[in-house]
């Protein structure tokens, strides 16, 4: 392939994860793992579901701020995108039916006026 992998979902997620505490702990090795998680949730980009920043867990110069527990927070929310999928659905059958609708037009340009110039009779194969 060329190089890169796009991938989604909790699997690859974990192993994303995994690797960016890996490098974290490999730079940071004095670092509790409490602290670790704090970097990694420090430096995520802000989103209704944090995204994870492996660079940014590395360079990222933390101050003082007293490292807190992600579980005292409360569950995470997962925004609802069963909209944005018919939203995409919808988007899917209209360009499949605007290119069945541009390809019957085509046809008929080119088809009909052949067609009737040989008075609506097969064309002429040749063999004899």
């Amino acid at each position: 392939g060329d190089g890169h992998y796009l991938g989604a979902g909790a699997s690859v997620a974990a192993a994303y994860t995994a690797g960016t505490a890996a490098l974290v702990r490999a730079a940071r090795p004095d670092d509790t793992p409490e602290e670790i998680v704090h970097r990694l949730t420090s430096t995520a980009y802000p989103a209704d579901i944090p995204q994870l920043d492996a660079y940014a867990a590395l360079t990222t110069v933390l101050g003082d701020a007293p490292v807190r527990a992600r579980a005292a927070e409360g569950p995470v929310t997962v925004r609802d995108t069963a909209s944005a999928d018919r939203a995409a659905n919808r988007a899917t059958a209209f360009v499949l039916l605007g290119t069945a609708g541009v390809l019957a037009v085509l046809w008929a340009v080119i088809a009909v006026p052949r067609a009737r110039a040989r008075g609506w009779r097969p064309a002429d194969t040749g063999r004899d």
